[in-house]
């Protein structure tokens, strides 16, 4: 059975917690990041089948704690509630980045990867769900509330994207003492944490950014509310463009 996992947020340094996790040798990972075993709608949730979520996890050895990372899991209120039935004790882990930075970069990944071709401002403008989705998953206020309904408080932990940048090591040893494991021997050197957006696209306008500061401004404040983490610096915190 998993031990924990890091359900959160697109785009906000999970991939690189992964990297670092997985050199921990009380620590086992799949090679596979995003598994994304607990929002397959495949699946017989009245009675699932965990066979193929435990397979990727051949050759954890018995001294090891097991955990994935999918990053959607958060965004989702079914997931969680699967989690929760799948092991009541496991442990959440959840990054959560400046709201607009992380809009802009879903938006330049989905660019790159050719699939989405409007601008960045008609995409937040847009009232379609691919529009929407770019600013949803940075409300994060009823997300964070739900994960905390469902888990206790000592079962989760929030911390911003931009700490496990400019804060590596320290961020590393909080994660390690909160899974219960030794802190690394050596920490693992900093990788490039997936937090870059532009790559050659048109840095975000000034309207853009007041647009999406003036939308997320309360959520982050609720946010900071729930989680306790100094969120002044973001984007939605700082005062209005004019």
């Amino acid at each position: 059975m998993l031990d924990f996992i890091i359900a959160g947020v697109q785009r906000g340094g999970t991939s690189a917690l992964h990297f670092y996790l997985s050199q921990h040798p009380e620590i086992f990972l799949p090679k596979r990041k995003e598994l994304h075993f607990f929002d397959d709608e495949a699946i017989d949730w009245s009675a699932p089948d965990y066979t193929r979520l435990h397979r990727h996890f051949t050759g954890r050895k018995d001294s090891q704690i097991a955990g994935e990372a999918t990053p959607i899991y958060i965004f989702k209120h079914s997931c969680i509630e699967r989690i929760h039935r799948y092991n009541p004790a496991i442990r959440l882990i959840t990054l959560l980045r400046d709201p607009v930075e992380r809009a802009y970069s879903q938006w330049s990944m989905r660019v790159k990867n050719r699939g989405e071709r409007r601008s960045f401002s008609e995409a937040i403008r847009c009232p379609s769900a691919p529009g929407t989705r770019y600013i949803d998953r940075g409300l994060y206020a009823e997300q964070i509330a739900q994960v905390q309904a469902a888990f206790p408080a000592a079962q989760l932990l929030f911390f911003r994207s931009e700490d496990l940048r400019d804060e590596h090591a320290d961020t590393l040893d909080r994660v390690c003492r909160f899974l219960g494991v030794a802190s690394f021997k050596a920490h693992p050197e900093p990788a490039i944490v997936n937090l870059a957006s532009g790559g050659g696209l048109p840095n975000m306008s000034a309207d853009d950014r007041a647009l999406l500061s003036g939308i997320f401004r309360d959520d982050t404040g609720r946010t900071q509310a729930l989680t306790g983490l100094d969120l002044s610096a973001w984007s939605p915190l700082q005062p209005k463009l004019h």
